[in-house]
């Protein structure tokens, strides 16, 4: 656990020493809540394995404090339910970055904070039965090359406003993209794909979306690629929308 560390401004940088071949493999020992469990403010966690194999865990990674980075870091809960509530969790100004997560139960990377950023990372649901790979629940958050894949869960579930997802693969069993009663999302320059139910999900006054230079892809034969519900000045721009059902 890193907590009431005072870093004078600097910051505090756990990561694999230049001298060290191969990468490090964080497997914890019992009673942990996480491989890295951060409360404390601007911490790197880089270049690092977690990999539980022994020990039932919460989460691989725990950051509730401000400005953590995870930079190439793989969490790996494999087909099993080593992490019960997730792989990752972190909050506000933190950054997830070239950094793989799979996980088998609760939301595989959920963005709890303000301004939180996904770069070039992948996020897997091991388990077919409503995980979603990513969750969003602060506001204007942004997420640029994302590969997120889910079963019957969202591959990204939207609730914080203003969140920005742009140049990203996103696959589904389940409604590939729920935005849940957001404001001013924007999603551009990326795939969505569902094999099961719809692409895309307006429900819950998710007002002023925007859908620019995307493709939408509904393979189910009784869902509408694009649903949109009790939610206002929805735009689809510069996109398309291609579906199995009738209603399109």
């Amino acid at each position: 656990k890193i907590e009431g560390k005072n870093t004078a401004g600097y910051r505090l940088t756990i990561m694999r020493a230049h001298w060290v071949s191969g990468r490090p493999v964080v497997d914890p020992n019992a009673n942990s809540t996480a491989a890295f469990h951060i409360v404390n403010a601007s911490v790197t966690i880089q270049d690092i394995d977690v990999r539980p194999t022994v020990q039932t865990l919460s989460y691989g990674i725990y950051a509730s404090s401000w400005a953590v980075v995870i930079g190439s870091v793989n969490v790996d809960g494999g087909n099993a339910s080593w992490m019960t509530y997730g792989g990752v969790f972190v909050s506000s100004e933190a950054v997830v970055s070239h950094s793989s997560i799979t996980a088998k139960a609760g939301a595989v990377l959920r963005l709890d904070g303000e301004k939180a950023r996904v770069e070039w990372s992948t996020a897997t649901a091991a388990s077919a039965a409503g995980i979603d790979a990513v969750r969003i629940g602060g506001g204007d958050a942004v997420v640029v090359g994302g590969r997120f894949f889910a079963g019957t869960g969202h591959a990204l579930d939207v609730e914080g406003d203003r969140a920005a997802v742009s140049l990203s693969t996103l696959t589904a069993t389940g409604q590939t993209v729920l935005l849940n009663g957001p404001d001013g999302v924007r999603i551009e320059d990326s795939y969505l794909l569902s094999t099961g139910e719809s692409g895309l999900a307006l429900a819950s006054a998710a007002d002023d979306f925007l859908l620019l230079r995307s493709t939408v892809v509904g393979q189910a034969t009784i869902y509408p690629a694009v649903t949109v519900q009790n939610s206002d000045r929805a735009r689809i721009v510069e996109s398309s929308v291609y579906a199995s059902a009738p209603a399109g």
